[in-house]
């Protein structure tokens, strides 16, 4: 039919992959950095390979972004979302930062079930449900941690960037292509598991993720503040819709 296609895949879950007799898309989009160097070894020779990641309507995050960077709200957000696999978004490495974590602040942990091992710890506080609308998860916070354990597209990075919230992540790919190196933590892998391929499995250091949200809180508010701007920055060049508009249309032209 000569219909042109474009696959903006999720590495783990690409049947090319693991099926490399099957048709390929006329570009493979990357919406990640995340083994974007595999992916070249695999079908650079074979499709077009290009890194554009989805864009983020920053206008729904005016309200939030506002209140977000109105203030000190000495409240830190952990998204757990789903129960991925192998603890995707490092949830235990967050309750093993406690030990070792001595400000005193509010760390409120989302996620979409129910979560089994809840240490006790007066800072913290869950939320399990899913929001409505989506922005509402980061209003009300000065900073969000997300130790990843194994990376790949990451929204509520994204999200919360844009909503003014320095991410506090391992220093995996593609954390380590968008985030500064001191808002990340070493990691070092702890296993692997089979998707379409095999994914390895990393763990962040919860002394590092400790000092860094104490060093965090124990910012002045204008260091904070200047904090939540450098986010805001790296959220809009890198996810906004007004930046990413032009490249994805000079995509569509280029396949007419």
């Amino acid at each position: 039919a000569k219909v042109k296609t474009i696959l903006q895949y999720n590495y783990e879950f690409l049947l090319n992959i693991e099926q490399r007799h099957a048709p390929l898309p006329d570009v493979l989009l990357a919406p990640s950095m995340w083994n974007f160097d595999k992916m070249q070894k695999m079908f650079g020779d074979k499709t077009k390979l290009i890194y554009l990641p989805p864009p983020t309507d920053i206008h729904l995050f005016d309200k939030v972004r506002k209140n977000n960077m109105s203030r000190t709200h000495n409240r830190i957000l952990h998204v757990g979302g789903k129960q991925a696999a192998r603890d995707r978004n490092g949830t235990s490495t967050v309750f093993e930062m406690l030990r070792y974590s001595e400000e005193d602040y509010n760390l409120v942990v989302t996620s979409q079930t129910e979560i089994d091992a809840k240490p006790r710890d007066p800072r913290l506080a869950y939320v399990f449900n899913n929001i409505k609308n989506r922005e509402d998860l980061y209003d009300g916070f000065d900073a969000m941690i997300l130790p990843r354990r194994y990376a790949g597209l990451c929204l509520p990075m994204n999200e919360a960037l844009i909503s003014g919230m320095p991410v506090f992540m391992t220093d995996l790919s593609p954390n380590n292509h968008v985030l500064p190196k001191d808002w990340l933590v070493n990691a070092e892998k702890i296993g692997e598991f089979k998707a379409k391929s095999l994914i390895d499995v990393y763990a962040g250091d919860p002394k590092e993720l400790a000092k860094l949200v104490d060093d965090f809180v124990s910012l002045r508010k204008k260091d904070q503040l200047a904090m939540k701007e450098q986010a805001l920055e790296i959220g809009v060049s890198n996810y906004s819709y007004e930046v990413l508009k032009d490249k994805y249309t000079e995509l569509f032209d280029s396949l007419i």
